[in-house]
């Protein structure tokens, strides 16, 4: 944001005319200072035009002569006249000179402070330029703290991922062995279903043998044939457990891997797009910084151009 310098109004001839006036009839002589200090503000070149063009505006007061025998009158007369020709001659074209040299000097200063007021005014730009520029460093210095908080708490979260997918990875692990255990008891199970199947064949062969004990041997068999289909039943339900779990274990350790891959991307992006603008502010306001000191150094010479240009020659 910009402030911009309101340029000064210089101070007109009725004040300095009204100026002079008011420290006459208090008795004071009218000077470039005194009038200065009267106003409390005026330019000392600017004071200085008004007050010569005053002087010669204004009127020459008769003083009341002195009464002299005429004689006496006439030779003071003719002396003084013949003295001040001369000398009035010579004043005049002193003056000349000098009012022609307050006339230069007078526009050389307005036009070194018109000058100075436009540098003050760049100055004023630079200044804001300046505050501006360390406000949007101090802004993204901001930014980018924040974001290497959000990045150490993504670097943090990733670390627990991390650490739930070794859990998980432990748990499978866990798991698999379990499997292994269900299968040595599915196994086993298997055995002893065959066993119970010899048993259930050797009954039959000892029933077939031994008539009498007929009824014996088919209470056996229906035992048998009972025990199989509940090893069989609780075979089934051990694989079926074990292929839940299987699929539950593999499901979160994928999740947790996508997880982890997303925020590890959305981090690098929002990282790479700040110090991106970062770079792009930082060139962009250089540029601005540049173009305005580099303005401000072309004007300095010309000032001074001219106040070489139009100071009087000896």
């Amino acid at each position: 944001m910009e402030t911009k310098k309101a340029g000064r109004t210089g101070i007109t001839y009725e004040q300095v005319a009204n100026a002079i006036d008011e420290l006459t009839a208090s008795g004071i002589n009218p000077t470039i200072q005194s009038i200065r200090t009267h106003l409390g503000t005026g330019s000392p070149n600017t004071i200085h035009r008004h007050l010569t063009a005053w002087r010669t505006a204004a009127p020459v007061v008769a003083r009341k002569a002195v009464d002299l025998p005429e004689n006496l009158k006439a030779e003071i007369i003719s002396e003084i006249e013949k003295q001040a020709a001369a000398a009035r001659a010579a004043a005049e074209k002193e003056l000349i000179n000098i009012k022609q040299e307050s006339e230069v000097l007078s526009k050389a200063g307005e036009q070194l402070e018109t000058e100075n007021e436009q540098l003050e005014a760049e100055n004023q730009k630079l200044i804001a330029a300046t505050t501006e520029a360390a406000t949007l460093a101090t802004a993204h210095q901001k930014q980018i703290t924040s974001l290497e908080a959000d990045n150490n708490s993504l670097q943090a979260h990733k670390s627990e991922l991390t650490q739930q997918l070794a859990t998980a990875q432990a748990q499978l692990t866990m798991q698999q062995q379990q499997q292994q255990q269900i299968q040595n008891q599915v196994e086993q199970l298997k055995a002893d279903t065959e066993k119970a199947k010899t048993e259930t064949a050797q009954a039959q062969q000892a029933a077939a043998v031994a008539l009498a004990e007929k009824v014996g041997a088919e209470k056996t068999t229906e035992l048998a044939n009972k025990q199989n289909e509940k090893m069989e039943q609780q075979l089934a339900a051990m694989q079926q457990q074990l292929t839940q779990q299987q699929e539950q274990s593999a499901k979160k350790v994928d999740d947790l891997q996508q997880q982890l891959t997303k925020q590890q991307a959305e981090s690098a992006k929002q990282l790479a797009t700040l110090q991106q603008q970062r770079i792009d502010d930082a060139q962009a306001h250089a540029k601005q910084l540049a173009a305005i000191q580099a303005k401000q150094a072309a004007k300095v010479p010309r000032a001074k151009a001219a106040s070489t240009k139009a100071a009087p020659k000896p």
